[in-house]
């Protein structure tokens, strides 16, 4: 995308696979956090290869707020 503020909410249990990039703006997954300029996260959450449930979030925007929590 271009620009964007993307907020995303996941239940703990799900296992999820973050890969975000920004070209300006920041990332911030699970108390991670990247800012500034040519920002990229990739993360994946400690329950991911066990969970039955899955989600890969791939994200890539020129300017964005990206924020993805686990509840």
């Amino acid at each position: 995308g271009l620009i964007g503020d993307i907020d995303v909410v996941v239940p703990e249990e799900v296992g999820v696979l973050v890969d975000a990039q920004v070209t300006i703006g920041q990332i911030q997954v699970s108390g991670e956090r990247g800012a500034g300029a040519m920002n990229r996260l990739l993360w994946r959450s400690e329950n991911f290869s066990r969970a039955e449930h899955r989600i890969v979030l791939n994200i890539s925007y020129l300017i964005a707020d990206v924020d993805v929590k686990l509840l």
